[in-house]
C-alpha cells in the first residue's frame, strides 16, 4: 500500500510492460468539466493516445470524458472507442465497467493511459481483478486541470489531501 500511496502522492509511477503487447487502451479520466468543455487533463490524455501509433491503432475503453475528447482529437480513428461510466463513478466502478467491455470483446491486456498521479491506483484495481495491465512512460506530461469541477484534480496539493484517504479506503474495501 505504501508504494501505491507514494505513487499517488508524487506522480512518480513505475512504467510496466511494453505497449506493443497491449491489446486495448483503458483510461478512467482525470477531472471533469460540464459539457461541452472537455477539460485540460482529459484532452491531454486523448492527445497522448492519438499521438502514439501503437495506442492509436488499438481499441479503446475510455471513461466518457476521455472518449469525448478523443473524438475531438483524432477525427480519423479507425478502431472502436467505447465510452464507459457516468458522473459519480469512482475508479473501481470504471475499471469494472472497462473490464466488462473488454471481456465482451475478448481483450485482456490493457495499456492504461491516465494522469501520473492516478495511473498506479487504476493499474492496482486491474491487477486485483486478475489482469496484467501495461503502464507506458511519459504520463507525467498530462497536466492538472485548474478549472475541473472536481477540486482534487486541480492541483497536486488538493489531490494529496484526497488520495491520502482514498488509497487506504481502496485497500480496506479490497479493491487494490
Amino acid at each position: 500500500m505504501l508504494k501505491l500511496l507514494y505513487a499517488g502522492l508524487t506522480g512518480r509511477y513505475k512504467p510496466v510492460g511494453d505497449i506493443a503487447h497491449a491489446d486495448c487502451v483503458a483510461s478512467d479520466a482525470f477531472g471533469y468539466r460540464i459539457e461541452p468543455e472537455l477539460g485540460q487533463s482529459n484532452l491531454e490524455i486523448a492527445k497522448f493516445i492519438a499521438a502514439n501509433p501503437i495506442l492509436r491503432a488499438l481499441p479503446k475503453f475510455l471513461r466518457f470524458e476521455v472518449a469525448r475528447a478523443y473524438e475531438q482529437v483524432d477525427h480519423d480513428y479507425c478502431h472502436t472507442v467505447v465510452a464507459v461510466g457516468k458522473p459519480g463513478d469512482n475508479t473501481r466502478d470504471i475499471v469494472l465497467k472497462i473490464i466488462n467491455e473488454m471481456w465482451d470483446r475478448g481483450f485482456d491486456r490493457p495499456a492504461i493511459v491516465d494522469h501520473s498521479h492516478h495511473v498506479s491506483r487504476i493499474a492496482a484495481c486491474f491487477k486485483h481483478e486478475g489482469y496484467d495491465p501495461i503502464v507506458p512512460p511519459g504520463l507525467d506530461a498530462i497536466p492538472w486541470d485548474p478549472q475541473s469541477v472536481q477540486p482534487w484534480t486541480r492541483s497536486p496539493l488538493r489531490w494529496a489531501k484526497r488520495e491520502i484517504l482514498t488509497v487506504p479506503y481502496f485497500k480496506v474495501k479490497e479493491w487494490v
